[in-house]
């Protein structure tokens, strides 16, 4: 393993370590439920790409980092998803501004990921 690859898995495995759900910001609209990513740790791993979505499926039993992981993994994968539910994830936006999940969700969803990321060739949807 090269040096720089090495770099990057540290690099991932910190930055996956320091996600909270807090790294997101959700916005109702017209058209569905808006994820917004507003930590540059959870920018940087969608720049990473395809190498940090291993850590970040584990991270999906973390109901801490679940829902952020879950975006993430979304934007990198590119997989078309509905807005409602976020790609199979209910969002439950109340009057007060709080989010809530139930953490539940994670078991299916990290499901799901795991059965996307062993697909060749990948599925365009989460399954």
């Amino acid at each position: 393993m090269n040096q720089e690859k090495e770099e990057r898995e540290r690099e991932v495995k910190q930055l996956v370590k320091e996600l909270t759900n807090n790294d997101i910001t959700w916005d109702g609209q017209d058209i569905g439920i808006v994820a917004i990513l507003k930590s540059n740790r959870a920018k940087r791993l969608v720049e990473i790409g395809e190498p940090a979505i291993p850590e970040l499926i584990a991270a999906m039993s973390d109901e801490s980092k679940f829902a952020v992981a879950h975006v993430i993994l979304t934007y990198i994968s590119k997989v078309e998803f509905t807005t409602i539910p976020w790609n199979g994830l209910e969002v439950n936006l109340s009057f007060d501004g709080r989010t809530l999940f139930n953490p539940d969700q994670r078991f299916d969803l990290v499901k799901r990921w795991h059965q996307w990321y062993r697909s060749t060739p990948r599925p365009n949807t989460l399954p």
